[in-house]
């Protein structure tokens, strides 16, 4: 029973087996263990029909392509991951759950938020074209040119977002869940008149040409939209949620942020994708197409999801003391 067991895993796990050797023993082991655990020593010596459903149900798992994919794991392991993603798709979050981790001004200001309306009379200059910009990815210098003439960026292939925003980048699409996952507002923007739109950056952004040709709002109007939805006292949640309020140009001051919450070990300014985090704490996988890019909409759930994780799993962060009155 263990051989067919083996036998089966090692088909599952062909992909990664190069890599991961003893993955397909390890598991064929824990397997035989679980369906042992669940029955008794005089039904066991019988349990031949357990092990050939539980051959079949490793036959239907798509074959994974990483460690982290959904199929990697026993019978138990997957359906322990299961139960996890019920009980955080159960948490409806309130603002009790996140008060405590709401970011303090001083924090903000750590991680570069914009906390007060910057001084001075803003963007004055309606096109930088004929003139040397620098790339807000990769900080390679380059000469701003219509999309039609423009050269084909070499540096910055698969290098991800710059954790600062200076003016260069484009909101395209603006996308928000509520506390229970729901999608509540999902537009693409129109750009501005004049705005021209020089590189979609599709392997990362999931921008098209043809998104934007169908945008009907532009951001005037999603912001009016957005009005509607937040106010002072509603909780934000994203994902280096920064970027997203200056690209909008909004200030809010009641943030939760999962890179502050999941830290880089490093610390600020560096910060951990939300891919990884997703996959480390979810046991899930987003982005996995490198064609298409990120979807906003995905990305807002998972980060939902990762908040609803670390409130079920970790203890809430101990309050600040009271200044000493002296």
């Amino acid at each position: 029973m263990l051989k067919t067991l083996y036998e089966h895993f090692a088909v599952l796990y062909h992909e990664i087996l190069p890599k991961n050797p003893t993955i397909a023993s390890e598991h064929a082991l824990k397997q035989e263990e679980e369906i042992y655990s669940k029955s008794s020593k005089l039904t066991y010596r019988n349990e031949t029909q357990a092990i050939i459903q539980c051959a079949g149900a490793l036959k239907r798992r798509p074959l994974p392509d990483s460690l982290s994919h959904t199929s990697v794991g026993t019978e138990g392991d997957l359906s322990a991951r299961a139960e996890a993603r019920k009980s955080i798709q159960a948490l409806r979050l309130t603002r009790n759950h996140l008060e405590s981790f709401v970011m303090s001004k001083e924090d903000m200001l750590r991680w570069g938020y914009f906390v007060d309306i910057p001084e001075g009379p803003g963007g004055i200059e309606p096109s930088l074209e004929g003139k040397v910009a620098k790339c807000e990815r990769c900080a390679q210098p380059f000469l701003v040119k219509r999309k039609e003439v423009a050269d084909n960026c070499i540096h910055h292939w698969g290098k991800p977002f710059t954790t600062k925003v200076n003016g260069g980048m484009r909101v395209a699409r603006v996308s928000v869940v509520d506390g229970s996952g729901a999608q509540v507002f999902d537009e693409f923007v129109r750009m501005d008149p004049g705005v021209e739109v020089i590189d979609y950056i599709t392997r990362f952004s999931g921008i098209t040409a043809e998104n934007l040709s169908k945008a009907v709002l532009p951001l005037t109007s999603i912001r009016r939209s957005l009005d509607k939805l937040i106010d002072a006292n509603t909780v934000l949640i994203g994902h280096a949620l920064d970027n997203d309020l200056k690209t909008l140009r909004i200030i809010h001051h009641k943030c939760v942020d999962t890179v502050v919450l999941f830290p880089h070990r490093m610390g600020p300014p560096f910060r951990r994708s939300l891919k990884d985090l997703v996959r480390e704490n979810l046991n899930s996988l987003i982005q996995t197409d490198s064609t298409v890019g990120h979807s906003s909409v995905e990305d807002a759930a998972a980060t939902l999801d990762l908040v609803r994780w670390h409130i079920l799993n970790k203890p809430p962060p101990k309050p600040k003391p009271a200044p000493t009155l002296t």
